[in-house]
């Protein structure tokens, strides 16, 4: 039988996740029956995930804690959610959503294990597709479904890099090498601002701060001291379920 997992990493972000409740808990029946959702805490400070008010009748749900609060971290709480699901694997940041009306040809879409598959994205507030100077769809570069046998083919995210804003290309890359890409016109992921929900995506760490082509080679110099060049790092990192 096929499963479906949905994968967040979640921080510091409880009223994203309620949202993210009231949409899960609104799909029909028949999917609510045969999705799994699991959230990865990335160690939040403030609102664990695990004391988010869950309403009745959600999917199944797994939840899961990172022990050290490390930032831009993702990408290591992606690799614990792929780590525990298992058959096919949506992944994508906790400010999108997968509505109920891209669910069919999503579910349709899970059989070719050497695919990945990426989405158009429309935006919450003006319920228009999101486009770059151009006029053309602008897809969220982070948000995949794919099976998990092809996910850890490419190796997973190389938490070398976790703490370094923007690196999520590399794993486009290692993908890329291991299997091949469709993108999936007309079905729809949805984006949140912080105008819609103020905390739809992370406001405590700056992205220029962590970001920019200076925080990747000091990465890279740490990775080559260390001795790991040629070595995809996952899973380096404390974690429990807590659900």
């Amino acid at each position: 039988m096929r499963a479906l997992t949905l994968i967040y990493a979640y921080y510091d972000n409880p009223g994203m996740l309620a949202r993210q409740y009231d949409i899960w808990r609104a799909y029909p029946e028949w999917y609510r029956q045969r999705i799994k959702i699991v959230i990865v805490d990335d160690a939040s400070p403030r609102w664990p995930a695990l004391e988010v008010p869950r309403p009745a009748e959600l999917p199944t749900l797994e939840l899961y804690r990172v022990a050290v609060d490390i930032p831009w971290h993702q990408d290591g709480a992606r690799n614990l959610g792929a780590y525990v699901a298992a058959g096919w694997l949506f992944l994508s940041d906790m400010d999108h959503v997968l509505p109920a009306e891209s669910l069919p040809t999503v579910w349709r879409r899970c059989t070719n294990t050497a695919c990945f598959y990426t989405f158009d994205r429309w935006d919450a507030a003006t319920n228009e597709p999101m486009r770059d100077a151009e006029g053309n769809h602008k897809p969220h570069p982070n948000t995949y479904l794919l099976h998990r046998e092809l996910y850890w083919k490419a190796g997973g995210y190389d938490e070398s890099f976790c703490g370094v804003y923007g690196t999520d290309g590399a794993f486009r890359k290692q993908l890329q090498a291991a299997g091949y890409h469709r993108h999936l016109d007309g079905v729809n992921i949805v984006r949140y601002s912080r105008d819609v929900v103020p905390d739809a995506s992370t406001t405590t760490y700056d992205r220029q701060a962590y970001g920019g082509r200076q925080a990747k080679l000091d990465a890279h110099e740490r990775k080559a001291a260390a001795g790991l060049l040629g070595k995809i790092v996952t899973l380096d990192f404390e974690w429990e379920r807590v659900l």
